[in-house]
Parts: structure tokens; sequence; C-alpha cells
């Protein structure tokens, strides 16, 4: 007679292992080749190391607690105090993780290219405080190739 066979469970039977995480800007060759096929060598030069700090940043074993953290502990509205009244405004309470993810964002959205050596104008200095990858569209450092670069930062 053949021998029985059991269920996989938590503690035996088959298990994934997690797979190592490779930094994106230098492993996905897909990725690399898109960049290449539409950026010239200057421009591509220029954003690879920005490119790379970043991905080895967003796999970190730092990044990665301060995802779980964040998914783990949700944000919600405080609107009673602990004897059911309602305070006058409601207030969001956030957790580490999502605390030091907002801080990672705005470190890595600001625009850290200057070219030039001119006077700031207001839509460069409201691009560089407020996530200027999103206003890195309409800067003409890149040229034709802005939107592409935009993209990939």
């Amino acid at each position: 007679m053949s021998e029985r066979l059991t269920p996989s469970t938590v503690d035996n039977g088959f298990i994934l292992t997690t797979p190592a995480l490779k930094n994106p800007a230098t492993s996905d060759l897909v990725f690399q080749r898109i960049l290449q096929w539409h950026l010239p060598q200057d421009v591509l030069q220029k954003i690879a190391p920005t490119l790379g700090t970043f991905g080895s940043d967003a796999i970190s074993q730092k990044t990665n607690n301060l995802i779980a953290n964040a998914e783990s502990q949700q944000p919600y509205v405080k609107a009673h105090n602990v004897w059911g009244a309602r305070y006058e405004s409601n207030g969001l309470v956030t957790s580490t993780g999502w605390k030091e993810l907002g801080k990672w964002g705005i470190k890595h959205g600001y625009y850290p290219y200057s070219s030039s050596s001119q006077p700031i104008s207001y839509h460069r200095l409201t691009t560089m405080l407020f996530n200027s990858v999103v206003g890195l569209g309409y800067e003409e450092e890149f040229g034709p190739y802005r939107r592409t670069v935009q993209h990939a930062l």
C-alpha cells in the first residue's frame, strides 16, 4: 500500500522562501533597455546615480520595516475621547511607518539636479518643494526627454 500523504501546514510541508530583492534600477534589464532606447547617453548617465540610490534605498531593510509597520498599523481618524465626547476637530492618527515613509517620499521626491547658476524661478522652487517628480515633466533641463526622465525617477 502507498504511503499516506499529509497536507502542508504552517510548520511543515512545502514552504516558500522569500526571494532576495535586487536593485530594480540595476537588475531590471527591461527597464534599462527602455531607458537606453528613449534617452540619449548623456541624460542616462546624469540620472543613473539617482536611480541607483533610489532603487537600493527602496529595497533596504529599513524601508521594508517601515512598509510592514505602515501596513500593520493602518491610519485612523480619532473623533472621540475616552468618554465618548467628540473632539472639536478630528485627528488623523498614523503610525511611525506612515510618518517615516512620508519623509522618505519627500526625500526622494525632490529634483536634485541643477545645471544652471541662475536664480531659482517660482516654478522651480515650488517644484523642488512639492514633490518635483510630478513637476519634472515641465522642467526644461532634459528638453524633449523630460517626461521619460520623470517616469524613470
